[in-house]
């Protein structure tokens, strides 16, 4: 079968697309094997509880536990990283301890609708993207 020029560009354009998106993509950005390994040994844990209305405000609540979970190191660094967000006194975020599991209840409130479903998710997330940053621990968020 004899393929005409312009049938044969066409051909070679449809699968650039393809050898393009089998190229190696670097996980969780540039992170080194060393980096990808020291991963493996801690986590934090950002779950989804509950929500509610309060005072004309959507109020989310998140439960922040880690793996390892025999100490409070990385549950201390989230809470700090999140109260230090730059939250606005609407928002009033609280952070309390959770003894049965040693493991935080972290919640805040936004307006209700997507906007502030969105500024919730974002609120969090942001402070686990810093937490990853800062430990090199690897985040299961569930949000």
């Amino acid at each position: 079968m004899q393929l005409n020029f312009s049938a044969a560009l066409v051909q070679a354009l449809l699968a650039f697309p393809l050898l393009s998106n089998a190229a190696t993509i670097p996980a969780e950005g540039d992170a080194s094997v060393a980096q990808l390994e020291a991963r493996a040994d801690c986590t934090l844990y950002a779950h989804w509880l509950t929500n509610w209305n309060e005072y004309g405000l959507r109020r989310y609540r998140v439960k922040i536990g880690q793996d390892p979970g025999n100490s409070n190191e990385y549950t201390d660094q989230f809470h700090n990283i999140f109260m230090g967000y730059g939250w606005g006194e609407a928002n009033n975020p609280q952070c309390f301890w959770n003894p049965p599991d040693n493991s935080r209840v972290c919640d805040v409130s936004f307006a209700e609708g997507i906007v502030g479903h969105n500024a919730y998710k974002t609120s969090f997330q942001e402070p686990l993207n810093l937490f990853r940053a800062r430990t090199g621990c690897d985040v299961n968020s569930a949000l």
